[in-house]
């Protein structure tokens, strides 16, 4: 992949669409321990990025699922799980980390995620 600007603003349209589509709800551990969706999704660009650029190819969503899969088998990402009993947290810069579109959606469809950006904006994190 080129790091040409119509390749780079194709990689972040392709991205978008793949976060979009509601196929990466990952976490990672950040540098402070914690599980962080900012860090996976960091991970997931720049992996798919190295990946683009070793096999010479443009972006695309499938490349993007390919890494995902990757990097959930060498457990470098987590799927996004509630434990029982356990109250689903996020933070404020996971908040504002989140497209629209994919905030929009979970917020729609996941009933603990809602609770958390419920208690995000009475809190007057957000």
């Amino acid at each position: 992949m080129s790091t040409s600007p119509e390749n780079q603003k194709q990689f972040e349209e392709c991205f978008q669409k793949f976060l979009e589509s509601g196929e990466f709800i990952y976490t990672a551990r950040a540098q402070n321990g914690s599980l962080s969706i900012l860090t996976a999704i960091e991970l997931l660009k720049r992996y798919t990025r190295a990946y683009l650029e070793k096999n010479r190819l443009l972006p695309c969503i499938s490349a993007f699922k390919i890494i995902r899969d990757e990097l959930a088998v060498e457990r470098m990402i987590l799927p996004l799980q509630k434990d029982e009993g356990e109250e689903f947290t996020l933070t404020a810069e996971q908040y504002h980390g989140l497209p629209v579109a994919t905030m929009q959606r979970r917020y729609k469809m996941e009933p603990a995620f809602r609770e958390a950006v419920d208690r995000l904006h009475t809190t007057g994190q957000v």
